[in-house]
């Protein structure tokens, strides 16, 4: 899982409390189940942002469409969410798969 964080701001970057998000699963209606919030505590969705206009979850590793929605506007982006922990040590490979120097 990773952490999202995201600022909802309109056009003049002013922030935008009490925006509302969903997780949808990509080109779907479906909500996404098992978003967590920055201490691991379960999380609702669709979810609130702060009265900083923060959106902070966790969902699982896939891409999604986030959907955020202000009185008058909604707008969804796609997303993907990786924990950078669950990928390959590029550096470790390439060092198994070398040869000895030649003298």
């Amino acid at each position: 899982m990773e952490l999202k964080n995201y600022f909802v701001q309109n056009a003049n970057g002013d922030i935008l409390p009490g925006a509302t998000a969903a997780l949808h699963l990509p080109g779907t209606t479906s909500l996404v189940s098992d978003l967590k919030d920055s201490d691991g505590a379960t999380l609702a969705n669709p979810f609130a942002a702060t009265a900083d206009g923060l959106l902070q979850f966790a969902a699982p590793n896939g891409t999604y469409d986030l959907t955020v929605s202000t009185p008058g506007r909604s707008y969804t982006e796609r997303i993907q969410c990786n924990d950078g922990a669950l990928r390959p040590r590029s550096g470790y490979y390439a060092n198994a798969r070398s040869e000895a120097p030649i003298e």
